[in-house]
């Protein structure tokens, strides 16, 4: 007899600057999740990991949701994250750069759901530089998913 395929458990990440984005972290909570869904993944509230009203220059592990975050992935278990854009993460470049490594260490893949339009992966880069990742660029490889959508901005 045949056991049904076990969906691959993934992590969820989101943050928003100020408590008066609240609602975005419920937004971006709902994408993530349609994502995960679409991908075959599942995620609970015990793999939901949230910084609410923290600034994206705040270094991850100096952040509640982040440091609980990259706890859990060090049990080797958990080899998703997901999040509705890549400056969920943070806007520093050091830390950034140390968070992939360690994904990368980890055999975590990065899944970013909306990347502000129809990209590549190699387009990682110049959204680091409009997402204030200026004068830095990073060295995409296989463990960042990119997922296209259409953006919400408007076209220039």
């Amino acid at each position: 007899p045949s056991s049904p395929q076990m969906a691959t458990p993934a992590a969820v990440y989101r943050r928003v600057s100020t408590d008066h984005q609240d609602g975005s972290l419920i937004l971006q909570e709902q994408r993530v999740l349609d994502y995960c869904k679409f991908r075959g993944m599942t995620s609970d509230e015990e793999l939901t990991f949230a910084d609410p009203d923290t600034s994206g220059r705040t270094p991850m592990l100096d952040r509640d949701g982040g440091r609980a975050l990259m706890n859990r992935l060090k049990h080797g278990d958990v080899k998703h994250v997901v999040v509705a854009k890549l400056d969920r993460l943070g806007r520093n470049v050091r830390d950034a750069l140390g968070i992939l490594e360690t994904f990368t260490h980890l055999g975590v893949t990065l899944h970013i759901v909306d990347f502000g339009g129809d990209r590549s992966a190699v387009a990682v880069s110049q959204q680091m530089d409009t997402d204030a990742y200026a004068e830095t660029s990073i060295d995409v490889n296989e463990n960042v998913v990119v997922e296209a959508r259409p953006s919400s901005r408007s076209a220039v």
